[in-house]
């Protein structure tokens, strides 16, 4: 005997009532919450979004020349002579950066340091440079894979298996994201950091459900924290402008458990920058001029919302999706 959901049930009551005086269907109720993923489909999925994306990731990173007065250029610059005077028993270079012999406190460390970890086998005095860049790509394209299963992670909280399928391959398929994960800047690396800080907190408030347990805020809210700090020490404190408004607008409109997971957002975002923190207070006692510089180098600049050529080459390089990124604003 075949079950009938209560939808199906009203469905057939209201069909009968109609007397057979009108055969046309009477459309399904959408209702919240989601039924319970599941796991097989749930991982499935996940390796299908990620075996169509990762290629154009891979294929070829080292083969494109590296642009001389690039951001790429100055990123592998600060990260090799780094490496090499930390090679050389510079005491604590790794935690200062340099470039041509000058300390660099914008940006801040953290993709010298992944660039470091990506060679951490290799001799400085032999390695050669078409092998520290494409190794240095490699770790931008990790971070791309971070961010394609972050943005999964993200989707399955927000609508199910489908939108994270969605989501994830849209993202992996822009032209903005495959050229910018293929290249070894600090934009590259906070992507993957803010994409995670930003799916942890979403599956900490867990917005679709009606009840959330507390070991899940427990393991969300301290991930989506210590994410946050990595992003801070790869571009400073303006990482919080590309992870908060996506949280606190899920606070919003979610109408259960907003003081809980406000207070998750505050302890995250307190916990961030106590991971963050004690990196400035060293630069600010080991380089006199600091303060000055991060407040200049995190100030807004007067061209922020002036439309320029670049802008229409960066709305250009969101294909094909630009008017559904446009729409999905609304």
């Amino acid at each position: 005997m075949n079950q009938l959901s209560p939808e199906n049930t009203d469905t057939t009551e209201r069909s009968a009532q109609a007397g057979g005086r009108s055969s046309r269907p009477v459309p399904r109720r959408v209702t919240l919450p989601p039924e319970p993923h599941d796991p097989m489909r749930v991982w499935s999925s996940l390796l299908i979004a990620v075996a169509v994306c990762l290629p154009p990731l891979l294929i070829g990173l080292g083969l494109a020349d590296l642009m001389p007065g690039s951001e790429e250029a100055s990123a592998l610059l600060r990260s090799r002579e780094t490496w090499q005077q930390q090679a050389e028993g510079r005491s604590g270079a790794w935690l200062l950066p340099s470039a041509n012999g000058q300390r660099v406190i914008d940006p801040p460390p953290m993709t010298t340091w992944l660039h470091m970890l990506g060679w951490a086998d290799l001799d400085p005095a032999a390695a050669q440079a078409e092998t520290l860049v494409r190794r240095a790509r490699l770790v931008s394209a990790g971070m791309g894979l971070l961010a394609l299963i972050a943005t999964y992670w993200a989707g399955l909280s927000l609508g199910g298996v489908r939108v994270a399928r969605l989501t994830t391959m849209a993202l992996g398929t822009t032209l903005l994201f495959i050229y910018q994960m293929r290249i070894a800047t600090a934009e590259s690396v906070l992507l993957g950091w803010a994409t995670l800080s930003i799916a942890a907190g979403l599956w900490a408030m867990r917005p679709l459900r009606p009840v959330n347990w507390f070991g899940r805020r427990v393991l969300g809210w301290p991930l989506a924290g210590l994410a946050m700090g990595a992003a801070m020490l790869t571009k400073g404190p303006i990482a919080l402008v590309f992870i908060l408004p996506p949280l606190i607008a899920a606070i919003l409109l979610t109408p259960k458990r907003r003081g809980d997971n406000t207070i998750g957002l505050l302890f995250a975002v307190l916990l961030g920058g106590a991971a963050a923190l004690p990196w400035y207070l060293f630069v600010l006692d080991q380089v006199p001029e600091a303060w000055p510089r991060l407040v200049t180098s995190y100030s807004p600049s007067g061209d922020l919302f002036s439309l320029s050529w670049s802008s229409g080459l960066i709305l250009a390089m969101l294909s094909p999706w630009q008017l559904w990124l446009i729409g999905g604003l609304f």
